[in-house]
């Protein structure tokens, strides 16, 4: 066969290809692919606590509340504390104010400094990352221990993502939390995962006192919503936000 005839062929496979992936592709950004939590969900985690934070202008008590639901329909039975430094009125949790921090106004030392303050057992949770389906299997691989998602695979990537994070009472756990807030306050420049990084490298204890959730529940990105069934957190994007109206 001709170097030409070979072009054409492979040129109209991929053609073919294409065109059978713009169904897909268009279904993994449309709103009706969100799925629905099936419920109703048994109810756990009664002994831990969801915190969930608001800061800034832009602090939307709908936004989080509508996160703060859909944990609850997913079967999140414990308590909800949503930490702001805003006046505003939430119906969905108790809520408290943004503990005095060297860096108010950091983003990332704020979320920090807001778990080292809350007693026991707490589950922090981005307010864009939310079940997509019932969270039973969702448990923490060591109560001694913060326990955090792995980030996503690539070379700037981080270790971990910090988006979701189990924080214990144990002690030891409580102690890597605080070290991991000294260095966000000596690198203001880094955000949490990046600190978190200098931590795991840094401290004797890192690889005893912090874990990997594991990966059979699944955490996926928005852009693969469609594609992974039985992913149990999913994280939305902006664009998809706003566009299907689901959170802030």
């Amino acid at each position: 066969m001709r170097r030409g005839t070979r072009l054409r062929i492979r040129w109209i496979l991929a053609l073919i290809i294409a065109v059978m992936l713009i169904p897909l592709i268009g279904s993994m950004y449309s709103c009706s692919s969100i799925p629905v939590i099936k419920s109703p969900c048994q109810s756990v985690h009664k002994e831990k606590t969801l915190v969930k934070l608001c800061l800034g202008e832009g602090c939307s008590p709908d936004g989080v509340c509508r996160s703060v639901h859909r944990w609850q329909t997913a079967g999140w039975g414990g308590n909800v504390t949503i930490v702001t430094d805003q006046q505003k009125i939430f119906g969905c949790g108790n809520t408290i104010a943004l503990p005095a921090s060297p860096q108010n106004g950091h983003l990332w030392c704020d979320k920090l400094a807001s778990l080292i303050h809350l007693p026991g057992d707490l589950l922090y949770s981005d307010t864009d990352l939310v079940p997509s389906q019932c969270i039973s299997r969702l448990t923490p691989p060591s109560p001694h221990a913060l326990c955090l998602y792995r980030d996503t695979f690539c070379l700037s990537c981080n270790t971990f993502n910090a988006g979701l994070i189990w924080v214990p009472s144990d002690s030891s756990a409580r102690s890597m939390l605080a070290s991991w807030y000294s260095l966000c306050l000596a690198h203001p420049s880094h955000d949490d995962q990046d600190t978190l990084d200098i931590l795991l490298d840094t401290h004797p204890h890192a690889a005893r006192d912090i874990r990997p959730l594991p990966r059979e529940v699944r955490y996926m990105s928005s852009v693969l919503w469609a594609a992974v069934p039985g992913t149990v957190l999913q994280h939305y994007t902006h664009s998809v936000r706003t566009r299907c109206g689901l959170l802030p």
